[in-house]
């Protein structure tokens, strides 16, 4: 199960960008533990994050400390969401299946304005806002069960693979400023998938915990993958009947 969420600690990284309140405000914090109960249902074997493999015992350091009493969960939604789900399972341990690659939007931008090609990045852009714009009104008035259930929807992962489908139109003849920056998000998210299989053993139950626009691109791979089973998401953003 592949579970889209939003940063809860506002970075202001991606292309989309949050405005999400303070989520260590007592109703956030009472949301989260909902979320983290409901989730609990799927009974995952191993629980990963988007952190990189380098990063996997620093990760483990900061869990570990949290299993015993002497770190404080910070905003970030690792610590908020995955840490509490994997000590409410009893889990030793969380893995670590990020991938970095730079994506340069500023370059296919750029060329995009000295090529004449202002329509297809005003449309790129558009299409920017409009997600950011619902997203923004949700969080001022959805909890964060909501939030993800928005995040993980067919609407979502359609508008998700789109804003790399209208960069891709930036460039032309031997040029592919927009399809090359496309081109880099795919390996991301394939060279994910990669670390997802290389950490999953016969008979676990997995739940991959990163941010909403990747979910997409793994779904896809994930469904297609023999011997996997996808689970979807939105039923375990409810609470149990």
């Amino acid at each position: 199960m592949v579970v889209g969420t939003v940063h809860l600690h506002n970075p202001g990284a991606d292309a989309v960008k949050s405005k999400l309140d303070d989520v260590l405000a007592p109703k956030r914090q009472r949301e989260i533990e909902d979320v983290v109960a409901n989730l609990a249902r799927f009974a995952p074997t191993r629980i990963l994050v988007e952190r990189e493999p380098s990063e996997q015992e620093r990760i483990n350091t900061n869990y570990r400390a949290y299993l015993g009493g002497t770190y404080t969960l910070t905003r970030n939604e690792i610590d908020q969401l995955a840490f509490r789900l994997a000590r409410r399972l009893g889990h030793a341990q969380v893995y670590a299946i990020d991938h970095q690659v730079g994506l340069d939007f500023s370059g296919a931008m750029a060329y995009a304005a000295q090529h004449g090609q202002q329509e297809e990045a005003a449309k790129f852009g558009a299409t920017i806002q409009r997600i950011e714009g619902y997203f923004n009104t949700l969080y001022e008035t959805g909890t964060i069960a909501e939030i993800l259930a928005a995040q993980n929807s067919d609407s979502q992962a359609d508008d998700g693979v789109a804003i790399y489908q209208l960069l891709s139109r930036i460039g032309r003849d031997s040029v592919y400023a927009g399809a090359d920056v496309a081109s880099d998000w795919y390996k991301r998210n394939i060279r994910i998938y990669a670390n997802i299989l290389r950490v999953t053993r016969p008979q676990d139950r997995v739940l991959v915990l990163i941010g909403g626009g990747h979910r997409p691109l793994l779904r896809q791979m994930l469904r297609q993958t023999p011997g996997v089973e996808f689970v979807p998401t939105l039923g375990y953003l409810r609470r149990a009947p």
